[in-house]
């Protein structure tokens, strides 16, 4: 079973992604929304594309998530319930749908909890993430 992250949109506003669960065909589908990237800061920055192992993880700040680990150079990178990135510390917050939110001025994924507890109630205890940048190709 894997998370895949397609980022579509890398901005100084936030970094935006399709995301799909996969197991023998797409499970959940939905979008991402994480910081944008400034070099994997941590804190400040999304994490670099590539493919990590996740385990459902309790979180004494966000209940339960999915636990990103091995990141390079990081920590404590979890998928959890996050609607822009004033709400993300380096983390992935999942969603339904995206837009723009108006009154933060940035890029924003909308029913992030819903989306986090269809991950979680379809997906393994432990799961591959796959995370790359969606690139155009042209004929």
């Amino acid at each position: 079973m894997r998370l895949v992250i397609e980022r579509f949109a890398a901005t100084k506003f936030g970094t935006l992604g399709t995301l799909s669960l996969e197991s023998e065909g797409v499970i959940v589908d939905g979008y991402t929304v994480e910081l944008p990237w400034r070099g994997n800061r941590r804190n400040e920055s999304c994490i670099p594309p590539g493919i990590y192992r996740a385990q459902r993880h309790d979180s004494p700040k966000f209940g339960t998530t999915y636990w990103i680990r091995d990141v390079p150079d990081r920590s404590e990178i979890l998928v959890h319930a996050a609607n822009s990135q004033s709400d993300l510390d380096g983390c992935i917050g999942p969603g339904a749908d995206y837009g723009w939110w108006d009154d933060r001025n940035e890029l924003a994924v909308w029913d992030s909890r819903k989306t986090l507890d269809l991950l979680l109630g379809e997906g393994a205890d432990e799961i591959d993430v796959e995370i790359y940048y969606w690139t155009p190709e042209y004929p």
